[in-house]
């Protein structure tokens, strides 16, 4: 096949996936000239791949069949491809198992309260962003003290993998593709969805804070919202008021909490906020 290939790097995997099949990259599409697509430019320019970093538009894809590309294959790509003619594989990659879990920050509501929707599955593109049918998925399972960088590496692990299986049986499993139930929409993490109530306990601070991992939570530190990652708590017995501010210094906030104490360092504050 002669595969269009949508994405980014961190699946750059895939790629080997689809050559250690004997199939061709045809076409490379980023969204923009990005750091996070680097590698990818980097090999479209070695193999003298066709890249284009601008949304496509049915016509440019339209172009493209015609000339012989015959699998759309869409990872990490922001946004929706235009549909194509029906003979064309079309395949899109979706980080938990579908229906449940349609949305663009899936991975944090995994990690807040969604564990077992957890996996990824490959489906068919459609008029609407994760709507397609399911052509393949397979569940991964999500520790205890997963956090966001651990379970976006799982991806990173087990796409390709989950990949070189759906290309071992292609043709059957896109013909037996199934239509989505109704499922569930996950919509985008707000500020607010991420900050902290000091009147949770420890484990559920610890786990808004692995769940938001580099993109931080929000803290209302005495007044001040500060975007803050990397949270340490401790239990502990107490007598202050719940979200106190025990005690400040030149590097550290402590803040009381209703089984224990939060200690944000004042090197992990990424910015101070302004939202009501």
């Amino acid at each position: 096949m002669k595969i269009g290939y949508f994405g980014g790097d961190w699946h750059l995997g895939c790629v080997a996936i689809f050559e250690q099949h004997g199939h061709n990259i045809s076409h490379i599409f980023v969204n923009g000239i990005m750091p996070y697509n680097k590698q990818l430019r980097t090999y479209a320019d070695k193999h003298n791949i066709p890249l284009s970093t601008t949304k496509p538009t049915k016509a440019q894809l339209d172009q493209l069949v015609n000339e012989g590309m015959d699998c759309i294959f869409s990872v990490e790509y922001p946004w929706l491809v235009p549909e194509v003619a029906d003979h064309v594989y079309t395949i899109n990659v979706h980080p938990t198992l579908l229906p449940f879990g349609r949305g663009p920050t899936p991975i944090i509501w995994i990690l807040k309260q969604y564990k077992d929707k957890a996996g990824v599955t490959f489906h068919k593109l459609a008029k609407e962003f994760d709507k397609g049918d399911i052509i393949y998925q397979q569940p991964i399972i999500v520790d205890e003290e997963e956090n966001w960088e651990s379970l976006l590496m799982k991806l990173h692990l087990k796409i390709p993998v989950f990949l070189d299986q759906l290309l071992s049986n292609l043709k059957t499993l896109y013909v037996n593709a199934s239509k989505q139930g109704v499922g569930s929409y996950w919509p985008k993490i707000s500020l607010k969805d991420r900050l902290i109530n000091w009147q949770c306990t420890i484990k559920e601070i610890d786990q808004l804070v692995r769940a938001c991992g580099r993109f931080g939570v929000v803290a209302d530190v005495a007044g001040k919202v500060l975007l803050v990652n990397n949270i340490k708590t401790a239990s502990t017995d107490h007598q202050y008021v719940i979200g106190e501010l025990i005690k400040e210094d030149d590097e550290t906030y402590v803040i009381a909490v209703s089984d224990g104490i939060a200690i944000l360092m004042k090197r992990n504050i990424i910015e101070r906020l302004n939202i009501s």
